[in-house]
């Protein structure tokens, strides 16, 4: 079968609304004013919105509620170029992250897990799946209780078996079975907290398990410290970009996961894939939302100037 995709995003479309206020916390009986909010598409949507714009072909499937968040969803995700296998669902609303930060770039959130958590088995298109390079997929809808943690547990078993790319963020979220999710992976993306909470055990002795899987990739975001790359039986450290200014966090993560799958599947090296998701990352902290990034062409004049020199390695 051809390749119509390079990446297919499984699940996790979220819309995000962004309210920025002068002071984290609020406390209660307290009002705190926000300037006119953004809508954009979250979750997942960061790591599909900034593939496309490095120039993947990129696909999404999931679940949305049939109501005005959704086509707030699905008119961003269209206007980017991103071909949608879309579900609508006329008894649960489109999920929705409600994103609160401040002058600090202090961030909270207020979240509602909607649609996409009843993702059927029977709405995954297969046909979308096995026409893509490779998949991604999160731990925010691995939810035992809903079907949607039996429809990506299919999937992406369907991936493996049909020897695609499985990148792999877990995420915050305990994950019944996270050993056989992680076995189905290529790539696996922890932050520092996430890695020691899903292998068990402290900092280097993690670190020290994840080396002795030589049959995966594990990129541990370390925020300000960098990145560690670990592949082959070793572990390297790749160095943070500074942002020029700060204005949050949110999605940085996402940046980062959309960046490595981009120049990983042109063939570059886990190690150089990460310079190059350390780049993104720090554009992401001087945006508000995903929309904001550079496409291909300014995102490798921008990294040029951080001693990085593209030549496509695509196969």
């Amino acid at each position: 079968m051809s390749q119509r995709y390079d990446l297919l995003i499984l699940s996790d479309c979220v819309l995000d609304v962004y309210y920025r206020i002068e002071s984290l916390p609020v406390k209660p009986e307290q009002a705190s004013e926000s300037e006119e909010p953004y809508f954009y598409p979250g979750g997942a949507c960061n790591v599909a919105i900034v593939a496309r714009k490095l120039g993947l072909r990129v696909s999404v499937v999931d679940r949305l509620g049939n109501d005005c968040l959704s086509k707030i969803l699905v008119n961003e995700l269209e206007q980017n170029g991103i071909d949608l296998k879309i579900v609508f669902d006329n008894t649960h609303l489109t999920s929705l992250s409600n994103n609160i930060f401040d002058s600090k770039g202090r961030h909270a959130f207020i979240g509602y897990s909607g649609a996409g958590a009843y993702l059927d088995e029977s709405e995954i298109d297969e046909e979308a799946l096995l026409s893509s390079r490779a998949v991604f997929f999160d731990g925010y809808t691995l939810n035992d209780k809903y079907p949607s943690y039996r429809a990506i547990k299919r999937a992406v078993k369907i991936a493996k078996d049909a020897s695609k790319t499985i990148f792999f963020d877990p995420g915050p979220r305990r994950v019944k079975g996270i050993k056989e999710f992680i076995e189905y992976s290529s790539v696996v993306f922890f932050n520092r907290d996430e890695m020691q909470a899903h292998v068990g055990r402290g900092f280097r002795e993690s670190l020290e398990e994840l080396k002795r899987d030589e049959e995966r990739v594990y990129v541990v975001k370390l925020g300000a410290d960098g990145s560690l790359c670990v592949y082959g039986g070793t572990v390297t450290r790749i160095r943070a970009v500074k942002p020029r200014k700060m204005i949050h966090t949110i999605g940085a993560g996402d940046a980062f996961d959309a960046t490595f799958i981009a120049f990983y599947l042109r063939g570059y090296s886990p190690q150089v894939a990460c310079m190059y998701s350390s780049v993104m990352a720090s554009l992401k902290l001087e945006t508000v939302h995903a929309g904001e990034l550079p496409g291909l062409k300014d995102f490798l004049k921008i990294s040029e100037g951080h001693g990085l020199n593209f030549h496509d390695a695509s196969p």
